[in-house]
């Protein structure tokens, strides 16, 4: 069975924690955005992850943007085009004023997935839990992060 999934979804690959890839400014086609009650605000520049255990983010905003949002009640989208790719619920752990914005910690506490099929992410999910560092946990939160 493992050989059969791995020749229908997985040839010629290995098994590895993290690929590595660069991708041009131009070239990225996913745009992530800090969801509010009143508005979405797009982030896609200045986020990143920042802790794996527990999962955390960091989200930069301008004073403008900060002072138009409840920081305490925040969805992060991700998205390409008008395809809802994977969404993540945060707690704020930290708000650090700065002089032109404010930095945002966030720990990581719900994700959900959209890309791909059921089947698909279950055959990949497998296939890369394979290796003992990985959890499920952590292949759903890196997965919606990159995504």
């Amino acid at each position: 069975m493992n050989s059969l999934i791995k020749n229908i979804f997985f040839k010629n690959t290995t098994v590895q924690t993290f690929f590595i890839s660069r991708l041009l400014e131009k070239e990225v086609e996913e745009k992530v955005y800090l969801k509010t009650s009143h508005r979405d605000i797009d982030i896609t520049g200045h986020h990143a992850m920042i802790c794996l255990d527990p999962f955390c983010i960091a989200v930069w905003l301008s004073n403008p943007e900060s002072i138009a949002i409840d920081p305490y009640n925040v969805k992060i989208k991700f998205k390409k085009g008008n395809k809802l790719n994977a969404t993540i619920n945060a707690s704020i752990i930290e708000k650090m004023p700065t002089e032109k914005g404010v930095l945002l910690l966030y720990r990581i506490e719900k994700v959900k997935n959209y890309q791909l099929s059921p089947f698909h992410r279950l055959a990949l999910f497998a296939w890369f839990l394979r290796s003992k560092k990985n959890t499920y946990y952590s292949r759903r939160v890196i997965s919606a992060l990159y995504s």
